[in-house]
């Protein structure tokens, strides 16, 4: 899945379609303007990191489970990463 340079285009593609739909619902709830750099930021990075996710998940044969693993990703962002 992740080899193929078209669906990796496919999913490019697909990400910032919906990270327009969500900035927007972000930015409405929480008051801001529609093209507010916060709203676009904190989107961008919950996208980013969900696109990570999945990318891990394919490359890793599809096995973990992926609810679990993208529950996990929104745990780091919260946290942060751990420093040893």
């Amino acid at each position: 899945m992740v080899e193929i340079p078209a669906v990796r285009a496919r999913l490019t593609e697909t990400t910032a379609e919906t990270g327009r739909r969500l900035t927007r619902v972000l930015a409405d709830r929480t008051g801001r303007a529609p093209d507010a750099l916060e709203a676009r930021v904190f989107t961008a990075a919950v996208l980013g990191a969900f696109r990570e996710a999945t990318v891990h998940w394919a490359e890793h044969g599809r096995t973990d489970d992926l609810v679990a693993l993208l529950n996990r990703t929104l745990d780091t962002l919260r946290a942060g990463p751990s420093l040893p």
